[in-house]
């Protein structure tokens, strides 16, 4: 009873001392955002064509197996469970492809709406004023 008591205190010590140190999200830059976009949005293509091309295969091997004309001929069994996994399969990808969608939306969002800028101003050293410049970061928020 003891060392059960004992391993449950120490068991969250140990998971600390092991576990890694969460990195601040980075900003990313227009570009990065803009290429994430172009690849979650080309991979959601993918995954909704792949998926309805796979959704019609199955459903072809499911209707075929249903049309079979001859009655002495047994349906085949494999044909019928290969066919609706593949129509499982094709459904979920192209579901699948709707999260892509959206996150690939939401980053072209944030491209627009984060900019690094030039700007300049007026500093005052000992007495004279100088025109100094930065770099500074702008964000453009959209409430709805």
């Amino acid at each position: 009873m003891k060392k059960i008591i004992v391993c449950i205190l120490f068991f969250p010590l140990s998971v600390a001392c092991f576990a890694q140190a969460k990195n601040n999200e980075k900003l990313l830059t227009r570009e990065a955002y803009l290429t994430k976009s172009k690849n979650q949005k080309s991979g959601a293509r993918v995954l909704l064509i792949g998926g309805a091309a796979l959704t019609t295969i199955g459903a072809t091997l499911l209707a075929s197996n249903i049309l079979v004309e001859n009655p002495n001929s047994q349906p085949v069994k494999n044909r019928d469970k290969a066919g609706v996994i593949l129509v499982i399969t094709g459904g979920s990808a192209m579901t699948s492809s709707i999260i892509l969608f959206r996150a690939s939306k939401r980053n072209n969002k944030k491209a627009y709406t984060i900019q690094l800028q030039q700007q300049s101003t007026w500093v005052q050293n000992n007495r004279l004023l100088q025109k100094s410049s930065f770099i500074a970061l702008s964000f453009k928020f959209f409430i709805k």
